[in-house]
């Protein structure tokens, strides 16, 4: 899950940006805006563990990971005339979005290991975790960097296009991340899955 995690984490970072620099966005606002993508993820909290159970891992985790995809290439068509509110809903969407994807590789990392290794498996996975998060922000500022250069423009301002492109380039991530996910067995996480028969 580290292609993954690493672009959910790099969106945190991209969007206040992008609010602030990009679309001179007030900084309360901008804030206020980002807001509801911590709210989205809360909400997907409560939804998550039934759509596994009911679908399974590797089907929500594919689905989802079309989607995140989608919520990206959306936050790079937001311009200076996109209403708040709608801004917010986008952005509302794409926590949502980024919430059932972390919960569910987070779920499936410790879904087969013996309870004897359970504490190793544990600080490991929270470890990957931390490093993919740092990685996110690492990685965010790189290809803002690259769309600068790629727009011929300066770096150290980047302008609203620059920060177009990273949405956009940022979706290579989550690409590799569903390409790896063909490999996982159908039947991956069924343990932890309460089946209805």
């Amino acid at each position: 899950g580290l292609w993954i995690r690493t672009a959910l984490s790099a969106i945190p970072f991209l969007i206040p940006l992008y609010l602030q620099i990009g679309l001179g966005i007030d900084p309360f606002i901008a804030g206020l805006l980002v807001l509801s993508v911590f709210i989205g993820n809360l909400i997907m909290k409560a939804f998550t563990t039934p759509m596994l159970n009911r679908y399974g891992f590797k089907k929500i985790m594919t689905i989802n990971g079309y989607l995140v995809i989608l919520s990206f290439l959306v936050c790079a068509f937001i311009t200076k005339d996109t209403p708040f509110w709608l801004i917010a809903l986008i952005l509302f969407m794409n926590g949502l979005f980024r919430s059932l994807q972390f919960t569910s590789i987070n779920t499936l990392a410790l879904a087969d290991v013996p309870k004897p290794q359970m504490s190793s498996a544990s600080a490991l996975t929270s470890t990957a975790m931390q490093i993919s998060m740092a990685l996110g922000i690492a990685v965010g500022s790189l290809i803002l960097t690259l769309a600068s250069i790629i727009n011929q423009g300066d770096a150290q301002n980047p302008l609203i296009q620059d920060f177009r492109l990273s949405f956009v380039l940022i979706t290579l991530l989550p690409i590799c991340s569903l390409w790896n996910l063909r490999l996982l067995s159908k039947n991956a996480g069924d343990t932890l899955r309460k089946v209805k028969n």
